[in-house]
């Protein structure tokens, strides 16, 4: 890199000349911009050495090669072109700056390009411009000739589609930038957001505000539509996301000093805030770089987001000069590394290295806590002392009261819970650090001797070994030893370092001769072999510590955590996936391979957003919408029940329902996004618990939730077979946020008491109920097994697996299935809000993926989603239990006296299928029966949208077939399906248990006999 002494071409107060690295790259970004002196305009020159608004200036010129954060501040900052010796000028940063002009746009224009152009500017927002004027596109693009340059250009991108001339917002560009914009978004003339792409995965968003200043109700609609569009312009952007390297600012006239919290948009920056942006003025003064201006009393911002602050050189505030426009804001500027957008291993490797922290709850004892749950009483009674939650009427509101709440605990956790710093690592070392040195120790001694050995010299001289081994030394002529020998001493203090840190005495001289160069070669050999013998004996003791650790770890598990000594004495080991690569099929059905991050990621979105896509594309807005046959089944007036059974769903949430579950909720879970864990809700003061509890009862007043409740993250895991680069063979971890599992908990369990008291579903359909499990459908299973077994009866069992089954559920349907019950409206449209308008993120090792919206399902991860599946299902038990002539029918005889045969008992059982979640295994006397109930079955799944997994399907039989067949022909819905014939003599699994349609379990004794044969003996 090429250093260059220059000088600030318009002086200002004790300006110092820079000696800065100068880099000519034609990078995408193009912030070098020089022209030949032959081409200066000279007078354009003389005017700036003249320049009457910066009166102070320094002729002197002197070198100095400053520091990153050492530049002065403010007016002392080099604002414009510089030039070096050669009369050549350039920019070494990347100037970005906002300002309100105070309205007269199109007579301030020109004033506008002559201070963007002689400030340098390479972006510049403005805010109030006051320019209204609609246009069909919604969007203006003006383009200016450059004032000194006619080979550029100055764009101005405008949103001047306000609703009143006190608004408008706009963006300039450098005509090297405005080639990389790909993207604009904007409303009504006071959100204006623009993207630009560039080589190797950088983006740059920039976001441009001029917020109302009023407080007024039309004032404060516009606000929260404002809010609204950020929000959601904010949820589909990665705004931290290094290694795509996405560049966020959010900058403009927020009209809200940082304090100002009762103010409609203080929204802005509490979002900036939890989305990890920071005030960059604030984050500079705080870092004790040069001096700002620190009044709170400020309404003009630049936000950044973390990939900025580390590009990021100073951020200052600047009076417009009154030779330019007049305007009595000051504009806000932020400087940038001029390679911002060209990739760097030094900034690579300080991003690997970056730390991170996160609460560290195994440091937390009673006494800390104790303190967490007085300063959460504290803080929190502040924060809402002037709030009255009995006014909150609507969803703007509510968001409103929520952000304060998670802000606040935000706070207290880190003022109060130890942190841990959390640095990525790339690879996981085997071994510790002191080995590793070690063993680099030993092979640098061994590269060493490899050096020494003689034979060198003679192979690279092509001079001939003498056969007699003691010449071997005398026979090299002097020229060439001393040649080959003449780095000899950057070796030799090498050794001499590298023996003093092991304590070890060595002599070596700075020149190796021939007659003592076998001495020479002797010390480093004992050096050598002392430090492999060190090397050795230290594995040996970490090999021994090692093992006495982890018996002692395996003793501990035995008796407090079972699971993790079992996987340990399986091996068994959790799987995960990196998509940094990945195969798909394209809209041509070819099979793409690719590692393109860019491709992976719009691929892995588009995978998960439509997982449970279906092409049914109904929507069931009553029971008069449903085919004939179902139309009956879902009609309320059908099922008999009282509507009563529900009242416990319709009271308010008490706190004793809430400390309830609290109490019982596990440790170390992973939490959503906004990081709130179960052990933050545990140990809250009981008056935060109680002003939680309101919350949860105005969600159910208002018939919604937070927005943010909405948000989740999805962390994609592989399947028990290896996932190949296949999305197709992983599935989804969703997770949800705490606060929300924590009130859907409390339905969860009225819902549950109720179904399992009313015994409202069918009796073959309650997985998860109250006082069920596994092991009714189980025993079910093997009643008919053994019944067929003992009375010698045909029976045939068909095994069904559902796809992405939760991900299938249409939520128009399931409002009709809960109708169907009479759950009360009410509760019905709060299950239904919980899982409308969602967003997720998917989360990679190398960070989170941009927000897409879910489009249908239930979320996998909430809790009260069994319950709604078993309802969403429980239509189709109905129907086929009413089928009496299709089920498999069990009889027996209970003698009640041996001498009157009249007065035995006969008891009938007769059952067609049963269901757990997901899992539904299907019996019949007949293979015809059978394919009649499934083709029922396939009526029902096109209803709901369900999709079978054809290719699990199974069969198992007590029938011989004859001619080993290992296939049976099924006709279901019209269509022939080959399914696959378990052996009688093997079984297959049902819920984890081996089945063998002989009764047979052989299988199961098998399996047990190899694991222990295999992993313990």
């Amino acid at each position: 890199m090429e250093y260059t002494k220059f000088t600030n071409m318009v002086g200002v107060e004790n300006q110092p000349s820079f000696q800065v690295p100068i880099n000519f790259s034609s990078s995408s970004s193009k912030n070098i911009e020089k022209t030949q002196k032959n081409t200066y305009n000279q007078n354009t020159k003389n005017r700036y050495n003249n320049n009457n608004d910066n009166s102070h200036h320094s002729s002197g010129s002197t070198s100095y090669t400053p520091d990153i954060n050492d530049v002065p501040n403010e007016e002392h900052i080099t604002n414009l072109h510089v030039v070096n010796t050669d009369n050549n000028y350039f920019i070494d940063y990347l100037k970005i700056g906002t300002i309100n002009i105070q309205g007269g746009y199109k007579t301030k224009l020109i004033d506008i390009i002559n201070y963007f152009d002689t400030h340098n500017f390479n972006i510049l927002g403005l805010t109030e411009t006051q320019y209204c004027h609609k246009h069909e596109n919604n969007k203006l693009v003006e383009r200016h000739p450059h004032p000194t340059n006619k080979n550029l250009s100055i764009y101005i991108i405008l949103d001047a589609n306000g609703d009143n001339r006190g608004s408008g917002v706009s963006i300039m560009l450098t005509s090297t930038l405005y080639q990389h914009v790909h993207q604009i978004r904007f409303h009504k003339g006071r959100v204006l957001n623009i993207e630009l792409g560039f080589k190797r995965d950088h983006k740059l968003n920039i976001t441009c505000l001029y917020l109302p200043a009023g407080r007024d109700k039309q004032t404060n609609i516009i606000k929260k539509e404002c809010n609204q569009f950020i929000d959601q312009l904010f949820r589909t952007q990665n705004t931290n996301d290094d290694n795509h390297k996405y560049y966020n600012l959010i900058m403009g006239d927020l009209n809200c000093y940082p304090k100002e919290k009762n103010n409609l948009n203080h929204h802005i920056i509490q979002m900036a805030k939890l989305k990890g942006f920071k005030d960059m003025a604030k984050f500079h003064a705080e870092n004790q770089t040069p001096d700002i201006t620190r009044l709170t009393h400020r309404i003009d911002y630049i936000f950044g987001n973390n990939n900025i602050l580390n590009a990021s050189i100073h951020t200052f505030a600047q009076k417009i000069p009154p030779s330019h426009f007049t305007s009595d804001h000051k504009a806000v500027i932020t400087l940038l590394q001029n390679d911002l957008f060209k990739r760097s291993r030094h900034r690579q490797g300080n991003r690997r290295n970056e730390q991170k922290e996160k609460p560290n709850y195994s440091l937390m004892n009673d006494d800390l806590w104790e303190n967490y749950k007085f300063h959460s009483k504290t803080y929190f009674k502040h924060r809402f002392q002037y709030i009255d939650l009995d006014n909150i009427l609507t969803q703007d509101e509510l968001d409103h009261i929520w952000n304060i709440f998670e802000h606040s605990l935000h706070n207290i956790k880190k003022s109060t819970i130890p942190q841990k710093k959390i640095t990525p690592q790339e690879h996981h070392h085997l071994y510790p650090l002191h080995i590793r040195q070690l063993n680099r120790h030993v092979i640098t001694l061994y590269k060493t001797k490899q050096f020494l050995n003689l034979k060198h010299i003679y192979i690279r001289n092509k001079i001939e070994i003498p056969t007699d081994k003691s010449l071997l030394v005398s026979s090299i002529p002097d020229s060439m030893w001393t040649s080959y020998f003449k780095n000899w001493k950057v070796h030799r203090d090498h050794i001499q370092k590298l023996a003093r840190s092991m304590d070890h005495d060595i002599i070596l001289n700075n020149f190796i001769t021939q007659e003592d160069f076998y001495a020479q070669r002797t010390e480093i050999y004992k050096l050598y072999n002392y430090l492999k013998q060190k090397r050795n004996d230290e594995l040996s003791q970490w090999k021994t510590e090692r093992i006495d650790h982890f018996i002692n770890q395996r003793n501990f598990d035995l008796s407090n955590n079972q699971t993790k000594m079992i996987n340990s004495i399986l091996q068994r080991k959790p799987r995960k996936i990196t998509l940094d690569r990945l195969i798909f099929k394209d809209n041509n059905n070819e099979t793409i391979f690719t590692n393109n991050p860019q491709i992976i990621q719009k691929e892995t979105i588009k995978h998960y957003q439509n997982i449970g896509k279906h092409d049914n594309q109904l929507t069931y807005h009553s029971i008069d919408d449903l085919p004939l046959p179902w139309r009956t089944i879902y009609d309320l007036a059908n099922n008999h029940f009282n509507s009563d059974c529900w009242d416990t769903l319709q009271q308010q949430i008490d706190i004793s329902d809430v400390l309830a579950i609290l109490k019982n909720s596990p440790s170390n879970k992973a939490p959503g996004p906004s990081q709130i864990t179960y052990e933050d809700l545990k140990h809250l003061h009981k008056d935060v618990l109680i002003l939680l509890t309101q919350i949860f009862n105005l969600c159910i007043h208002l018939d919604t939730i937070p927005t943010k409740w909405r948000d989740a993250l999805l962390f994609p895991i592989p399947k028990p077979h290896d996932w190949d680069s296949k999305l197709t063979n992983t599935r989804p971890i969703t997770l949800l946020e705490m606060t929300r599992k924590l009130m859907v908990s409390v339905f969860y369990q009225r819902l549950n008491q109720s179904l399992a008291k009313y015994n409202i579903l069918q009796f073959n359909n309650r997985a998860g109920v109250l006082g069920q499990s596994c092991l009714e459908p189980l025993f079910q299973i093997q009643h008919l097994i053994e019944h067929a077994r003992i009375y010698k009866k045909p029976l045939w069992i068909a095994i069904q697996d559902l796809s992405k089954a939760y991900d299938r559920v249409d939520i128009t349907l399931l409002r009709l299935a809960l109708q169907c019950i009479k759950i009360p409206e009410k509760i019905i449209t709060f299950f239904i809000n919980l899982f409308s308008n969602r967003y997720n993120s998917i989360i990679l090792p190398n960070g989170n993926l941009a927000s897409y919206k879910v489009l249908q399902g239930i979320d996998q991860g909430e809790v009260v989603s069994p319950l709604l599946w078993n309802i969403y299902y429980d239509p189709l038990f109905y129907h086929i239990n009413q089928q009496s002539h299709l089920a498999y029918k069990c009889d027996t005889t209970k003698i009640k006296n041996i001498y009157h045969k009249d007065s035995d008992i006969i008891h009938n059982f007769e059952l067609s299928l049963v269901g757990y979640l997901d899992d539904t295994t299907w019996f019949s006397p007949s293979l015809e029966t059978l394919e009649t109930k499934l083709d029922i079955a396939y009526s029902f799944y096109d209803l709901a949208k369900i999709k079978v997994n054809i290719d699990k399907y199974k069969i198992l039989t007590n029938q011989r077939l004859g001619n080993d067949r290992k296939t049976v022909q099924l006709t279901i819905n019209g269509q022939n399906t080959d399914v696959n014939i378990v052996s009688k003599y093997k079984g297959t699994r049902i819920l984890g248990l081996y089945i063998n349609p002989l009764d047979r379990h052989q299988q199961t004794l098998i399996k047990a006999r190899s694991i222990i044969m295999n992993h313990v003996i």
